[in-house]
C-alpha cells in the first residue's frame, strides 16, 4: 500500500479541495480501494460540500428606523453588488437571497402585513402577485416590546428567504441593484395603528 495515500489530509481551504480530491483518486484508487472510499467518504465528500457553500452576506440596510400604520407604505435603502462571500459565480447572480426585518415593536396589537419587492412607484401592489415575498406576522408584537424600544433584543424579528422573487427580478431585468423598494400593505383594522420597524437588511449568498 502506497504510503503516500494514507499520509493524505484533507486541507480546509476551499480552493485547495479539489486538488485534494483528483490527488486521492489518483493515489488511491486503484492501489487501495478500502483507504480510498473510506477517506472519499469521511474527508473529500464532505469537505468538498463544505467548500461549495458560501456564507450570507451584507448588501445593504436601512439607516433609521420607520413606521409603520394602516395604510400601504413603501420604504427604500440602498444597496450594493457583493464583494466578499456572495460574489456571483460564473458570471451568475448569488444563489440565495435573504431579507431581515428586526426590532419590531408597538404597544398596541397590530395588523400582519403583505410584503412586496420592487414594487414600482404609485403601481398597485395586488397587480404584482409575482413580486409578494411573504406576510409579516405581528402575533405576540406587544409582549415582546420592551419598554426600551431601541434594545437590539427588543420585539420581533423575522428573516425571509426572496430567493425565488430574486431570480425573477434578475431574469426579468427588473432588479435594482443600487437600490431596494419594500412595500407594506396591511390587512384591514379598526382602530390605530403604530408600528415601529427597527432595520431592514438584505443578505445575499
Amino acid at each position: 500500500m502506497s504510503s503516500s495515500c494514507v499520509d493524505l489530509i484533507v486541507p480546509h481551504a476551499p480552493s485547495r479541495l479539489r486538488a485534494f480530491c483528483s490527488s486521492l483518486d489518483r493515489c488511491c484508487r486503484a492501489s487501495c480501494p478500502y483507504v480510498y472510499a473510506v477517506l472519499l467518504f469521511f474527508g473529500c465528500q464532505h469537505a468538498c460540500d463544505a467548500g461549495e457553500k458560501s456564507l450570507p452576506e451584507l448588501v445593504g440596510a436601512t439607516n433609521a428606523a420607520f413606521e409603520l400604520g394602516r395604510e400601504s407604505a413603501r420604504i427604500s435603502f440602498q444597496i450594493r453588488a457583493p464583494k466578499g462571500p456572495a460574489l456571483p459565480r460564473r458570471n451568475g447572480p448569488a444563489r440565495r437571497a435573504f431579507l431581515n426585518i428586526e426590532n419590531i415593536t408597538s404597544d398596541k396589537s397590530a395588523p400582519s402585513y403583505s410584503l412586496y419587492l420592487n414594487i414600482p412607484p404609485g403601481a398597485r401592489p395586488q397587480d404584482y402577485p409575482d413580486q409578494r415575498i411573504g406576510n409579516l406576522a405581528l402575533f405576540g408584537l406587544v409582549e415582546s416590546s420592551h419598554s426600551d424600544q431601541n434594545a437590539a433584543n427588543s420585539g420581533l424579528s423575522l428573516r425571509l428567504e426572496v430567493t425565488s422573487v430574486y431570480a425573477h427580478l434578475v431574469a426579468a431585468s427588473k432588479w435594482d441593484a443600487q437600490r431596494l423598494h419594500l412595500t407594506f400593505v396591511p390587512r384591514p383594522w379598526d382602530g390605530p395603528v403604530k408600528v415601529r420597524v427597527g432595520r431592514v437588511s438584505l443578505y445575499l449568498e
